[in-house]
């Protein structure tokens, strides 16, 4: 990456690059490496909530590894796995919701945050899952995913913060609804 004022060690590190980027590399949008920074919007900000709503569903970060330039070249070409394929929990809906998210091309991801927040709130319900799911099972010919499995969904990697909150609010373990 040519023009870094500063060595990179750890993807988790800040890149300072002359008059472009301050961000993590795991979380920066590609368009933020390639234009010289022209042009960015809101959008960048949509790829970052993909990452991390990708690391919450699944505990590992999409394009993780420990060199910098394997991240980079990963942000910019590689399409994450599928939410589903490493945790069946996901749901369909929420699973291309993410991966709209981490659409590597801008224009493929939701216009806006506000988007975003319909669609969340609207859930399976909402005109833009319709029209996905439609064109899913077009595509695939078969019936979107549904997995029975139990519905507890574990915070991973929250283990200390899930026992303060247990410890708070009273409840003596995760599987029971009052202590």
């Amino acid at each position: 990456m040519a023009g870094c004022s500063v060595p990179v060690q750890k993807p988790e590190t800040a890149v300072i690059a002359a008059g472009m980027l301050v961000a993590s590399l795991q979380y920066a949008a590609p368009e933020q490496f390639t234009g010289g920074g022209k042009g960015l919007d809101g959008r960048a900000d949509l790829h970052a909530l993909g990452v991390l709503l990708y690391e919450l569903s699944t505990g590992a970060n999409p394009y993780q590894d420990t060199d910098w330039r394997v991240v980079f070249q990963r942000v910019l070409k590689e399409t994450p796995r599928r939410l589903g394929a490493v945790n069946p929990q996901v749901s369909p809906f929420f699973e291309e919701v993410v991966h709209t998210l981490l659409a590597k091309d801008r224009d493929a991801r939701f216009a806006s945050a506000t988007d975003v927040a319909s669609v969340l709130e609207a859930g399976e319900d909402s005109p833009w899952w319709s029209a996905r799911a439609r064109s899913i099972r077009g595509a695939t010919r078969r019936p979107l995913r549904r997995v029975k499995i139990p519905r507890e969904t574990a915070l991973i990697g929250r283990d200390a913060e899930m026992a303060k909150m247990r410890a708070a609010s009273g409840i003596s373990s995760p599987l029971s609804p009052r202590g």
